[in-house]
């Protein structure tokens, strides 16, 4: 999605720490998404610890992907999760 120009990386852990340059680049953000890879939702978490709405939200194993500990994830995998937010957040904006 950053590639596609349709999203934006922020540091979580920044984030998590109140990292002041960070926090306000994350409040300028028009939607806020997370993805956790898990049910204990740690991405959601810790953005609603600092502050923030989560918009959109998925837990990509509740789609059938199975957590991946390697920082290799499938393709497949990296598509269906873009497309799927993609799709809500286009919705979210009216663009749909």
């Amino acid at each position: 999605m950053t590639r596609e120009g349709t999203g934006k990386f922020f540091c979580l852990a920044g984030i998590g720490g109140h990292v002041s340059g960070m926090i306000e680049s994350t409040k300028a953000g028009k939607v806020i998404v997370a993805i956790d890879g898990c049910p204990v939702a740690c991405a959601k978490k810790t953005l609603e610890h600092a502050g923030f709405n989560v918009d959109e939200y998925v837990e990509i194993t509740s789609m059938g992907i199975e957590k991946n500990y390697n920082l290799n994830p499938l393709t497949s995998d990296v598509e269906k999760v873009s497309q799927y937010l993609s799709t809500r957040i286009s919705k979210r904006m009216g663009l749909l």
